[in-house]
């Protein structure tokens, strides 16, 4: 296919143009599903690290302030900072 550069980047800037301005007046709550459908790690086996601290779980996505949630014996927790890891191996 021929792509021309400049309408494409002209696209891409008003597309985020708009989305900006839709997260400045609606915060993150608007992105949370199409965050969702786009999660790789969801429902996967994860390994959170933050700083020396290396905390286990199923990742179960995101919340509206965007925290991953964290499955863990039943109960969901939500992490701000870190690092995820599939290696959950010791």
């Amino acid at each position: 296919i021929t792509i021309d550069r400049n309408a494409l980047v002209a696209e891409l800037i008003n597309t985020l143009r708009q989305t900006l301005q839709q997260f400045e007046r609606d915060g993150f709550a608007p992105f949370v599903n199409r965050w969702q459908s786009l999660d790789n790690f969801y429902n996967c086996p994860v390994k959170l690290i933050i700083g020396n601290q290396e905390i286990r779980g199923i990742s179960s996505g995101i919340n509206t302030n965007g925290a991953l949630l964290l499955e863990q014996d039943g109960e969901y927790h939500a992490y701000s900072d870190g690092d995820i890891s599939l290696r959950l191996a010791s």
